[in-house]
């Protein structure tokens, strides 16, 4: 019998968690499954996630002891950062929110040792045939995504559409929230971004329209922001291909304004909805500047630059175990009627409930890719790099959740694996 290779248990484990996640958040959307247990139902794909835990955990500890694959200091940085997870889990202000995360977050610690075990196994992926099929179901998931979130935008249908609460007109695609998605998408479109950069191949630019069309629905801007930040940097990395990458510059540009245009006339004309000024990204953009005239800095971002910086306090306080995992909205100073739960910066996030040293070891992880990145040539391996840089810099202002989450940490492991044989230099 022909012993099935480790590189494809791995590539199946991540594409069944891939494509579980969206399908079961789907189902809860599908109305005779979901009053089957609305409970249940809701929450199906976090216990699909926490269930791939021991199959993730025996297949790294196989790949180890098999010394098929080799352990090197990122290992090691990894399971410092698993180690804190059950350190902060003991001293934590609530150990219930640590263990299973904040109820609708789910963020514990189950679910971030699911993320390290993830990036662990995705860091022993050595097939490039596999990691393209990765990307390839990405993206495909993508475009799913991407037409069901115009569904949600554009359209009245409530049908297995779920609206958000916030503004109906805000696509949220399969990602419980229009930021969320947002996340989703900058990454998606930075894929593509390189795809057709590196290949000329125009089948990417209907996906590339698409990708962009899907992002500006989701009306939030700090992924927008994330996106361009990135694509700035690949220009300066892929000058030689400067004509692609002024094409899709201009492709953005008109296809955000044809998003814009769109969805003031589909709401305000035709279903007559009335859109609050804030959440759409052109006068979000417009109230950011009027706001910074004005030096009401703290209200930047929907009140995130004042969380901020009330957030900060809160890392000296719990610097040594963090106040718990996911206990944010336990130890931060609540006022008003919103609720904190997030600092809505990961990295704040991660400083506050886990502590100081998790989070220097995983930035520190973060930089090491960052680094070696730019010498990174292979297509699949760029685009890679590219998601990875946007998530990192949208990650200022948006959470880490169980609907995005995953992806980054498998891109981040295949990331690793793709840059350990590049020599760490500062050159």
């Amino acid at each position: 019998m022909k012993k099935i290779s480790l590189d494809k248990i791995i590539f199946y484990a991540i594409l069944i968690i891939m494509i579980g996640i969206p399908v079961l958040k789907f189902a809860s959307y599908v109305p005779f499954i979901s009053r089957i247990n609305p409970y249940l139902v809701s929450r199906s794909r976090v216990y699909f996630f926490w269930g791939s835990i021991v199959f993730l955990f025996v297949l790294y500890i196989y790949s180890v002891l098999s010394k098929e694959r080799k352990i090197n200091y990122i290992d090691f940085l990894f399971y410092f950062l698993i180690l804190s997870l059950f350190i902060s889990t003991t001293f934590s202000v609530d150990f219930k929110t640590s263990f299973l995360g904040e109820e609708a977050r789910y963020e514990g610690l189950l679910t971030l040792f699911d993320y390290y075990l993830l990036a662990l196994n995705a860091k022993n992926l050595m097939s490039e045939k596999y990691k393209k099929g990765l990307i390839k179901c990405f993206i495909f998931l993508g475009i799913f995504q991407s037409l069901y979130a115009i569904l949600q935008s554009l359209t009245p249908f409530i049908y297995m559409v779920s609206k958000f609460s916030g503004g109906v007109h805000m696509a949220m695609g399969l990602c419980s929230n229009p930021n969320f998605f947002g996340a989703y998408m900058a990454m998606q479109l930075s894929i593509i971004t390189i795809y057709f950069v590196k290949t000329g191949n125009f089948k990417y630019l209907f996906v590339y329209s698409l990708f962009t069309m899907a992002l500006y629905l989701a009306s939030s801007s700090g992924p927008v922001l994330g996106y361009i930040l990135s694509f700035v940097l690949m220009c300066v990395i892929n000058r030689k291909h400067f004509k692609r990458m002024l094409l899709l510059l201009l492709i953005f540009l008109l296809t955000m304004f044809i998003a814009d245009s769109l969805l003031k006339y589909v709401h305000n004309d035709v279903l007559n909805n009335q859109i609050t000024d804030r959440y759409i990204i052109s006068n979000d953009i417009a109230n950011t500047i009027d706001k910074i005239e004005t030096n009401n800095i703290d209200s930047i971002g929907s009140g995130r630059i004042g969380l901020w910086r009330k957030s900060l306090p809160l890392i000296k306080e719990y610097w040594l175990t963090g106040s718990g995992l996911d206990t944010f909205g336990h130890v931060y100073p609540q006022s008003g009627r919103v609720y904190f739960d997030k600092a809505h910066n990961i990295y704040i996030q991660m400083g506050v409930t886990n502590g100081i040293f998790p989070l220097i070891v995983y930035m520190f992880i973060c930089l090491v890719v960052f680094i070696k990145g730019f010498k990174l040539k292979k297509t699949h391996s760029v685009s890679i790099f590219m998601l990875f840089v946007s998530y990192c810099i949208l990650a200022f202002a948006n959470i880490s959740v169980i609907d995005v989450a995953p992806y980054f940490y498998i891109f981040l492991g295949m990331l690793i694996s793709d840059t350990n044989k590049v020599k760490f230099s500062l050159k």
